[in-house]
């Protein structure tokens, strides 16, 4: 009987749920003062150089991103500006004046033969499995050689242009293979003009004149 009585008083004597949470509060209502060390003038002269320092580092840093951003830009749009792109007319010139003809040689090798519109070859030139392969020679309308040139599987090697009177074309100007360029040359010798248009290794015979 008086264990049970004092199971009972120490029940009584824990403190209930309310109660728990009622002093919980009111530890958490006093409020802490803080004491802080009053900054130097030094020190806060300091703080203000650094954040200065990290405030330029940090400018410096988004200037060089937008540079580098637009040069970025820039390389790329110049880039596409620079490839050749071929218009449905360029498409229209190049196919207008030639024939073309095809003729099995050695090694499964197939040489390539265009015309121009009056029978004259234009440019015969061999290819192995598609790809442009060895020589390649091409002709003035007029029936002179025009170039000469050495590809491995469409890889050109080596090219050598020459004028109508036989003579090797030095410093001849850039042009592109998938595009029409416009070709002028200057014979001291002859003193002659020659301008023509010229595609893929061969002369477009319109415009072609000589001066």
């Amino acid at each position: 009987m008086n264990k049970t009585l004092a199971n009972n008083r120490n029940l009584l004597k824990k403190k209930r749920g309310f109660e728990i949470l009622k002093e919980r509060f009111r530890r958490s209502g006093k409020v802490r003062v803080y004491k802080y060390k009053k900054a130097s003038k030094q020190y806060l002269a300091q703080l203000g150089e650094e954040t200065r320092k990290r405030g330029k580092i940090r400018l410096i840093k988004i200037i060089l991103a937008i540079f580098l951003i637009f040069g970025f830009v820039g390389f790329a749009f110049y880039s596409i500006m620079q490839q050749p792109v071929e218009s449905q007319m360029e498409k229209v010139i190049k196919s207008k004046y030639f024939t073309s003809r095809t003729y099995p040689v050695e090694n499964n090798m197939i040489l390539k033969v265009d015309y121009f519109s009056h029978g004259q070859k234009a440019v015969e030139t061999k290819y192995l499995n598609g790809l442009k392969h060895q020589n390649s020679e091409s002709w003035y309308p007029s029936g002179e050689q025009f170039r000469s040139a050495v590809y491995w599987k469409d890889t050109l090697v080596n090219e050598v242009y020459f004028y109508p009177n036989g003579d090797t074309l030095k410093n001849f100007s850039t042009t592109y293979a998938d595009s029409v360029n416009f070709v002028r040359l200057v014979d001291r010798k002859k003193k002659k003009v020659y301008s023509f248009y010229f595609s893929d290794g061969k002369i477009l015979p319109t415009g072609h004149f000589v001066k």
